[in-house]
């Protein structure tokens, strides 16, 4: 179900939010997983998000300028923007 890949996705903020970027990067992934699964936009966008932030923070910037992409691709396709609370640059770009 699509509250799994949200509840995931959420984890995966709090994991990255405290500063564990292993943790985070499972839960993003799996969420990412449940949200291509599903074909639901804004799962698959916030776990791409996240997985990019964590790829900027670990020096990975084309890794996350793929992922930014194609999250901000999902959204503006699907018309599902990015809740208030989650629009910020990767870590690196601020």
């Amino acid at each position: 179900p699509v509250w799994v890949g949200i509840a995931l996705a959420g984890q995966g903020r709090c994991a990255e939010a405290l500063g564990d970027p292993a943790a985070a990067g499972d839960l993003y992934e799996r969420a990412l997983a449940v949200g291509r699964k599903l074909g639901e936009p804004s799962v698959t966008a916030a776990s791409l998000e996240g997985l990019g932030r964590l790829a900027s923070a670990a020096g990975k910037h084309e890794e996350c300028d793929q992922m930014t992409r194609e999250a901000a691709a999902i959204r503006e396709r699907f018309a599902r923007p990015a809740p208030p609370h989650e629009r910020q640059a990767p870590v690196a770009a601020r």
